[in-house]
């Protein structure tokens, strides 16, 4: 076994994408079955999170490339449909949680909304039709509802009613996916605008913001992005936003900084790369 193997890496994303696949399609609904048991069978027909469409849109993306499967493809675009005609909503925000085809929860998360930029870039290298134009209106959407030009960041938390309700939490998880989806999305488009904006994001987070906090990756933040020490702090076992560093996102960044600098090369970057992945 060897990560740096290519008929290693082709077969275990076969494996994976084998254990899924058929099983996950929902005929009935459109879109995934989210739930599944570990042998494979389903035990929640109706659940659709927003990141569980879109991760099975990347990964059966990227399974038809690598894996030179139209069956994948096919797939690919069907969750693509269900996930701009059902999960998206008429204002052009995505909804959080369906059941069936109803919206359960509609809060508009930047999480997610990273994850639809991630699928739709996934696609658009399959070459699916219109999946790079499903990028270029998320970015438009991102830009005009997320997007905070006074401190270079994405709000974290919005409302399913009203746009302006913007949950005061800050938070560099969503960033950070929102970094990855914008690289992906400058491969799968070659436009230049995804790449800078990657680039923002990853100097924020990594370099400015890090500076404040000893060098490494605080997770959570105030409305003026100034770290919040005290989040969560009651509260460990709290699942999404944990208190205290999470050294799952060093690694992650150190990841998404080498990628960025194949693209926009800076000292910094593998220097942050080898301090968040080695050195701390």
């Amino acid at each position: 076994m060897s990560y740096r193997d290519d008929d290693f890496l082709k077969q275990h994303i076969s494996d994976i994408i084998s254990f899924y696949h058929p099983n996950c399609v929902d005929n009935e609904y459109g879109g995934y079955i989210n739930q599944l048991r570990d042998d494979g069978s389903v035990f929640d027909r109706m659940t659709k999170h927003l990141v569980g469409t879109c991760r099975f849109i990347y990964n059966y993306s990227i399974a038809s490339i690598v894996l030179e499967d139209q069956d994948y493809k096919h797939e690919a675009e069907r969750g693509l449909q269900f996930l701009t005609e059902v999960h998206r909503q008429d204002d052009g925000g995505f909804a959080w949680l369906l059941q069936g085809k109803e919206v359960e929860d509609g809060t508009r998360h930047c999480y997610g909304h990273a994850f639809v930029l991630l699928a739709a870039a996934a696609a658009a290298k399959t070459g699916i039709d219109g999946a790079a134009q499903l990028c270029s209106e998320i970015y438009q959407l991102l830009e005009t509802r997320f997007w905070e030009s006074e401190f270079q960041l994405y709000v974290d938390e919005i409302g399913p009613k009203n746009w302006d309700d913007i949950s005061p939490y800050r938070g560099q998880n969503a960033n950070m996916h929102m970094c990855e989806a914008m690289l992906s999305a400058f491969e799968a488009t070659d436009d230049q605008l995804y790449l800078d904006k990657a680039y923002i994001l990853a100097k924020r987070i990594c370099f400015d913001l890090a500076e404040k906090s000893g060098g490494l990756i605080w997770e959570h933040y105030k409305t003026d992005w100034t770290h919040d020490w005290e989040y969560n702090k009651s509260d460990p076992k709290k699942l999404f936003r944990p208190y205290g560093y999470l050294p799952g996102h060093f690694t992650e960044w150190a990841k998404l900084l080498l990628i960025l600098e194949r693209y926009k090369s800076e000292s910094w970057m593998i220097e942050k790369a080898q301090f968040f992945l080695i050195q701390h």
